[in-house]
């Protein structure tokens, strides 16, 4: 049996001990595979790929390497390498490269000239060629050669390039201008809606080299017709959450597929765009272009400057003469006590805010899509969560699932409750519990009611 054994035995039982070695070896910024996951406390899964996958392909390949036909064991080995190899290939890119998180971002920024990493491909090179070997020595089977390395080069180009796009990302950007509320220094706000329509996961982010990571940047167009970077100075705010300094960092943004988010940013007059693009690959930015209006300053005109209103006759100018009419026509017949009607009233300037719908995703808190109309006119369009606040101290407190409602509690106890589809008025002095007119929403704003009695008295919390 010791005849048999050729020199790619050695070959393959070499590429063994580099396989076994390279978890020892510095993996992520002087870092080997133990010290990664007791540093950065990642997931204990991910060190089977690290240290278990190396391992029990150098043992696998130990035993191949004793199989005693030269032929078959190259075959053997060789099947094995690609499998291998693909496997290894999809991990490190697909998975620990573009997955959220500290190791992702830790390997972006190394990269994968790491001694462990290194060490590990040459592995795999040299079981490769331990299986070439192999297969090259009798006639019938340096077929296969060709044949595996085709097929290797194939499932590694598919996985380098997402196959085809299929797996890539696929940002979408839009955004709405609308006046700023009085407390911002800005005369408009400008919500940048980002939304994920592919199949990986996108990373929104300022510094991030991950493949699925882009960068947003806002950019207002200056007198020389250059754009300039507004990015950092006038964010504020990031779904419901406010920001207490806008100078503080575009916060990172993790978006499943099928998932969105928005960004508000204060903006003044003047044109703009929205750019998301892709640092670390060549592939279209999105833009978005808008133009917010400049602010109208009236100015006074001075008393002898004000021109005549039209019909008033100027005061150079001599009264035209009118013809005086006779008695008679002037007399005219006064309407009798049944044609007498009291002008109507107008009516109150109130706010309404519709329930257009409600989204509710596995391990996410449910979120609630509203449109405001307001007095003069306007209407905002907010997506919030429980908590949020909605318009003048009117907060989300409570989410019906079987019924699809929410409950809204303004400072003063006073409830609104709203199902999908439906509109009420946000005024304190319109919705309370005993002017409700829908009998299942008093029920429901009674329970409110009954709940919050027992969180206050301290009997029946003990």
């Amino acid at each position: 049996q010791g005849a048999r054994i050729g020199y790619d035995s050695f070959v393959a039982w070499g590429a063994a001990l580099l396989l076994v070695v390279s978890p020892v070896l510095p993996v992520v910024n002087g870092m080997n595979s133990m010290a990664l996951f007791w540093r950065l406390g990642l997931n204990p899964e991910e060190i089977h790929w690290f240290i278990s996958f190396p391992v029990s392909v150098a043992l696998l390949l130990s035993l191949m390497a004793l199989v005693p036909s030269k032929p078959l064991r190259g075959g053997v080995i060789g099947v094995a390498w690609l499998i291998c190899a693909l496997l290894a290939a999809f991990y490190l890119y697909m998975h620990a490269l573009q997955q959220p998180g500290v190791l992702g971002e830790q390997l972006s920024q190394g990269g994968f000239f790491q001694p462990g990493i290194i060490v590990f491909t040459v592995g795999l090179l040299a079981m490769g060629a331990a299986g070439a070997i192999g297969m090259w020595s009798t006639p019938r089977t340096r077929l296969a050669v060709p044949i595996i390395v085709g097929l290797a080069i194939i499932g590694l180009g598919l996985t380098f390039t997402d196959f085809g796009g299929l797996l890539r990302p696929d940002p979408r950007l839009s955004v709405t201008v609308e006046r700023a509320p009085g407390a911002m220094r800005h005369s408009h706000q400008a919500t940048v809606t980002i939304a994920n329509a592919g199949r990986n996961t996108l990373i929104v982010s300022q510094r991030s080299l991950q493949p699925n990571a882009y960068a947003l940047t806002l950019e207002r167009q200056a007198a020389d017709n250059g754009w300039r970077d507004i990015t950092q100075a006038q964010f504020v705010q990031r779904g419901v959450r406010r920001y207490g300094a806008a100078s503080e960092e575009l916060p990172r943004v993790e978006l499943a597929p099928r998932e969105s988010t928005t960004l508000v940013f204060g903006v003044d007059g003047g044109e703009h765009r929205a750019i998301l693009a892709s640092a670390p690959r060549p592939v279209r930015a999105e833009v978005a272009t808008f133009e917010v209006p400049e602010p109208v300053h009236v100015a006074e005109a001075e008393p002898d400057e004000l021109a005549p209103l039209p019909g008033e006759p100027d005061s150079n100018e001599d009264p035209p003469v009118v013809p005086q009419p006779d008695r008679v026509s002037e007399i005219e017949e006064e309407p009798e006590e049944d044609e007498l009607t009291e002008p109507t009233p107008p009516e109150p300037a109130v706010t309404e805010a519709e329930l257009r719908g409600m989204v509710r995703a596995r391990e996410r808190a449910p979120r609630f899509y509203f449109v405001v109309r307001h007095p003069d006119g306007e209407t905002t369009q907010h997506t919030l969560e429980l908590g949020g606040i909605l318009h003048e101290g009117w907060r989300i407190e409570e989410y019906n699932p079987d019924r699809h409602s929410v409950t809204l509690v303004d400072e003063e106890n006073n409830l609104l409750v709203l199902r999908r589809g439906e509109s009420g008025v946000l005024d304190s002095a319109q919705e309370t519990l005993e002017e409700t007119e829908n009998g299942e929403d008093e029920h429901e704003a009674e329970e409110y009611r009954n709940r919050e009695q027992e969180y206050d008295d301290p009997e029946q919390e003990s």
